[in-house]
């Protein structure tokens, strides 16, 4: 409320649990911003009468950045990098995300596009024809400690978190904005 900014869209800060398992925590959420909200915590919900959440259902245009695997800085890349992962419909997302990490992190971050998504929590809002875009490490299949024991928080690359957190912020400045 300080700085006098009050989004046009709902936002929501969001952790899922049972990613590995089969996408529930996220596959519950996503259905349930499908068909109105009504399953998400009264307290969290935009303030709206029945007729306006019924309009806001039909008209409404859920989009979800993600984060996975954003903390490991692969030593096969050269530059920090961050790869946007989305069907190439969700592109004013992406550009989103793009402008964003150009204007808060300059030429630190390089951005890469797969268009191929697959797996991570992002899948739960493409498959129902949601905007989402899945921001990752550029070498996310390179991860030597994925899934083990040793997957532990001094694997971490504390700037690389932070310039990925900085471009996802941006992006969702611009999105809940407009």
């Amino acid at each position: 409320k300080k700085s006098g900014m009050e989004p046009a869209k709902p936002v929501y800060f969001v952790a899922f649990a049972g990613e590995e398992a089969g996408l529930y925590g996220s596959d519950a959420f996503a259905a349930e911003l499908q068909f109105g909200g009504y399953g998400i915590p009264e307290e969290c919900r935009p303030p709206r009468s029945f007729l306006q959440r019924k309009m806001a259902t039909e008209e409404a245009e859920h989009q979800a950045i993600i984060m996975d695997e954003v903390g490991w800085q692969s030593n096969k890349l050269d530059h920090p990098t961050v790869n946007l992962e989305a069907y190439d419909w969700t592109k004013e997302l992406m550009n989103h995300l793009k402008a964003s990490s150009t204007r808060h992190n300059g030429d630190a971050i390089t951005v890469t596009h797969n268009g191929a998504p697959f797996g991570s929590d992002h899948m739960s809002w493409l498959d129902r024809s949601m905007k989402a875009v899945l921001t990752i490490n550029g070498d996310d299949e390179g991860y030597p400690d994925y899934h083990q024991s040793t997957d532990d928080i001094k694997n971490v690359t504390p700037e690389l978190c932070a310039l990925i957190a900085k471009m996802n912020l941006g992006a969702l400045m611009r999105v809940a904005a407009h």
